[in-house]
Formats: structure tokens, C-alpha cells, sequence
């Protein structure tokens, strides 16, 4: 079996890497697969198609050479926000598998108004739209906020929301709702 971790130093400024990383890039149109953002973006290592897995570790790495040089079926674009939960989710099943950490079974739902994705925000709400939430980046305004009217899981807690962006109580038209998977929104009365 592979090794999770890689053996060399990662060398992200390989010709060959960065070449790699920028056909990624294109393939997934410069934007988050998770989220859809275009800000920030990462490539994240994971495990490649079956046929292209030898030599490449559990975590997506190559076994010899410089480890980020891979097969592109390895490889996704994230944002850093989407990136560092799946890496703060990875980094927890490996303490799980090694019995340091206890399976969660999931914050209470009373805990579960902070910030969140909406998907988790859709839960809390019984599963019920529509529901109105507010990103943290945006003008923290009870006037200002998207009324979340469909919502779709395609793996949970991810999938794709639609909703109305409402101002002043002017609401514009129904869009699929960019971020949802990230964990940047919250709950608002209206």
C-alpha cells in the first residue's frame, strides 16, 4: 500500500509543476469545483482515476520524484476556503483511523446558526425554503441578504442552491447561488 505523506520536499516551483497546475486551472475554467469562486484558488491532491493510481500515494502524491507531479485526475482547483476545509476534514479522519479522535456525529443544531455552508443552513431549517442567509464578506445588513429558495445536495454537505439576492426589499433574479458550499453564511431573520 502507498504511503499517505510524501517522501520529498514539495517543490512548487518546478517548471513541470507549475506547467501542470496552470492546465488544471483551464480545465476547471479558473474556478473553485466546489463553490464556484475564482478567487484564491488552490489545486488540491487527491486520488487519481484507478487506471492512473500506481505509484501515487493515498493522499494524491507521487511516490518518487517531486511529489506534486501527478496524473490530472488527481488534481482539483479550490478555493483556499473549500481547500482548507477538505484539509481540516482529511487531517481528522486520519486521527480517527489512527484512534486519537472520536468520530463526530455533528455540532447541535442550536450551534449550527453561526457561520455555515448553506446546505448545513438548509438542514437546521428542517429542509424547508425558502430561508434568507448572509455572507460574511457582505455588508452586514438585515436590508441586504439572499433568500435561498431551492436547494439540491449532490454529496453531503455539498451540492448547488439557487435564490434571489434581495435589497431594500427588492429581490433580483433567481441565480444560482455562488459559495453555498462554503462555510461563510448565516442565518437572518425577514
Amino acid at each position: 500500500m502507498a504511503s499517505d505523506t510524501p517522501r520529498q520536499p514539495l517543490d512548487y516551483h518546478d517548471p513541470d509543476w507549475l506547467a501542470l497546475r496552470e492546465r488544471v486551472l483551464e480545465r476547471d475554467g479558473h474556478k473553485c469545483r466546489n463553490c464556484l469562486s475564482s478567487d484564491l484558488l488552490n489545486i488540491h491532491h487527491w486520488r487519481p482515476v484507478a487506471t492512473e493510481a500506481v505509484g501515487v500515494t493515498n493522499w494524491g502524491y507521487n511516490e518518487t520524484g517531486n511529489p506534486l507531479l501527478v496524473p490530472e485526475s488527481a488534481l482539483v482547483t479550490l478555493c483556499r476556503l473549500c481547500h482548507s476545509v477538505l484539509e481540516d476534514s482529511r487531517r481528522r479522519l486520519v486521527k480517527i483511523r489512527e484512534g486519537v479522535a472520536e468520530p463526530e456525529t455533528g455540532p447541535p443544531l442550536t450551534e449550527i446558526v453561526g457561520w455555515r455552508n448553506i446546505f448545513q443552513l438548509w438542514e437546521f431549517k428542517g429542509r424547508t425554503v425558502p430561508f434568507n442567509a448572509i455572507k460574511e464578506s457582505w455588508l452586514q445588513s438585515p436590508t441586504h441578504f439572499m433568500r435561498v429558495e431551492r436547494v439540491v445536495i449532490k454529496k453531503w454537505p455539498y451540492g448547488f442552491a439557487w435564490g434571489c439576492y434581495v435589497r431594500d426589499g427588492v429581490a433580483g433574479e433567481l441565480q444560482q447561488i455562488n459559495g453555498a458550499g462554503t462555510y461563510t453564511w448565516r442565518l437572518v431573520e425577514g
